[in-house]
């Protein structure tokens, strides 16, 4: 069982409704070829209306076409555990119509990660804040790589800047009593050597 911190409605709506398109291509190939993927049922998760059975469907799916990668080699979705802090995000500099942001941000393995989302789907916080993704504009996403690559506001000595990546880079450095163990499943929004910037599809404490 997972104890979920988040789990976005949205992309797992979105992710969910292209399935049906697919059904009968894959289930004819799947029973052929005997695969996992005919264990998808997608008219019980569409009477339960559970995002939970979605998630699981979805997940399934995404394994059966190779589209899940790890952390040390991701490719369009990453899935992993690592040591993250994480809180309300707050821009600094960035042109966003609204701040309703999350972050979660790692610096445990050989790559950075930052999940960024929308609170509206933090656990315990649906209704209270509007879902936002603004995090997908493109300007943003090049200005959270560009920070995550330089550590900008910690080479500039504005530590106070709350939920910043260089804020983040300096609490997981200083703070180590917020460290918090997490699984997470994620869309990739930029991935290098050193760098992953991601979407989370679900956050859970291990």
């Amino acid at each position: 069982m997972k104890y979920f911190l988040y789990i976005s409605d949205l992309k797992i709506e979105q992710l969910f409704s292209q399935l049906p398109i697919f059904k009968k291509i894959l289930l004819q190939f799947s029973l052929k070829l005997k695969t996992p993927i005919a264990d998808i049922d997608v008219s019980e998760a569409e009477k339960s209306n559970s995002k939970y059975s979605k998630l699981k469907i979805i997940e399934k799916y995404l394994i059966h076409k190779k589209e899940i990668g790890t952390i040390e080699a991701p490719k369009s979705f990453i899935k992993g555990e690592s040591t993250f802090i994480w809180g309300p995000y707050e821009p600094y500099g960035h042109e966003l119509t609204d701040k309703f942001l999350v972050y979660f941000y790692s610096n445990a393995s050989k790559k950075r990660i930052q999940l960024i989302g929308s609170q509206a789907f933090v656990i315990g916080e649906t209704g209270k804040v509007p879902a936002s993704i603004a995090y997908l504009n493109p300007k943003f996403i090049n200005n959270l790589i560009e920070e995550t690559h330089n550590n900008l506001l910690i080479s500039l000595k504005q530590h106070d800047v709350g939920g910043s990546v260089g804020h983040s880079e300096y609490s997981f450095k200083e703070k180590g009593e917020y460290y918090q163990k997490l699984e997470f499943l994620a869309k990739v929004l930029y991935s290098d050597e050193t760098t992953i910037v991601a979407s989370p599809v679900y956050v859970s404490l291990l």
